[in-house]
């Protein structure tokens, strides 16, 4: 029994030494932090937004590689909408770097502030593109075809295109100027009394020859003539009536004087019409050589 068991532990210990797998030829396994393959064209190496208002460097870095790796030239479009604002209130550059075909040498391209209002950054490989073959141009089609009209039909008539009219962009000028003031008499004030007076005055003068009241001349005397006319005598009929007329006339006379000295000496602040807007009527007094001018301005 001993001489057969032997033997078999024997064949079993080669059989397997043969069918096994030495721990020598096993390839060992691959760096955890092996650098990734490098492929032709564009490698981002940063992508930096507001770099100049203290945002950290690459910030932006995931989405300038989405767009540009493995090209050979990439316009990338800068849009604040799209990578995020880190610098809300602040003008924010943008910086790129890159390199090219694996090389060491890493380039640059920026954008001023604020570049995140759709500045365009150009990065491209130097050297050639990869070739490709050459496309083969096609002529365009002729309009009308070949062969129309038929026969005996007239040729059709085109419409011109219309002409494209871009619409009027606003114009972001300068401010309005201030508004300027200039000092001049209260005409209105003026014009109302001196009215007052004259109507008040010309009443007077008009019922006094009308009613034929003697001494009559005593009415063309200003402010005082009503006054004076009151130690006249009246009928017994009319005197109150007389009277009080006579009051109202003074009363009349004196208001529109005085209206009329306050709306040449009190003097207001009057707002200067601005260039394209229509001044307000405006009624001046001229002082000419022999005499002075009343001119209204519209």
């Amino acid at each position: 029994m001993r001489n057969l068991l032997f033997p078999l532990l024997l064949c079993t210990a080669a059989a397997a030494h043969a069918g096994g797998v030495d721990e020598d030829d096993v390839p060992p396994p691959p760096p955890a932090n092996a650098p990734p393959p490098v492929g032709p064209g564009i490698q981002v190496v940063a992508g930096t937004y507001g770099q100049n208002c203290r945002a950290p460097y690459g910030n932006v870095t995931k989405f300038l590689a989405a767009a540009c790796n493995g090209q050979y030239q990439c316009n990338y479009k800068v849009d604040y909408t799209v990578i995020g604002d880190p610098a809300y209130g602040c003008g924010k550059d943008y910086f790129a770097e890159w390199r090219c075909n694996g090389q060491p040498q890493v380039y640059r391209a920026t954008a001023a502030a604020e570049a995140g209002f759709g500045s365009m950054v150009n990065l491209a490989c130097p050297g050639a593109a990869p070739s490709y073959p050459p496309a083969v141009a096609t002529p365009p089609p002729s309009y009308p075809p070949p062969g129309y009209p038929p026969p005996g039909y007239p040729p059709p008539t085109y419409a011109p295109a219309p002409v494209y009219v871009p619409p009027p962009q606003p114009v972001y000028g300068a401010l309005a100027a201030p508004q300027q003031f200039v000092y001049q008499p209260r005409w209105r004030l003026f014009s109302s009394g001196l009215s007052l007076f004259l109507i008040s005055y010309l009443m007077d003068i008009s019922v006094t020859y009308g009613m034929d009241h003697h001494p009559a001349d005593k009415s063309l005397i200003p402010i005082a003539g009503p006054i004076m006319q009151m130690s006249d005598s009246f009928s017994s009929e009319y005197a109150n009536t007389a009277k009080a007329w006579l009051g109202l006339d003074f009363v009349g006379q004196l208001a529109g004087l005085t209206m009329a000295i306050l709306g040449l000496s009190v003097w207001q602040k009057v707002p200067v019409a601005r260039y394209g807007e229509r001044p307000a009527p405006r009624l001046t007094l001229v002082p000419l050589r022999h005499g002075s001018m009343l001119s209204v301005s519209f």
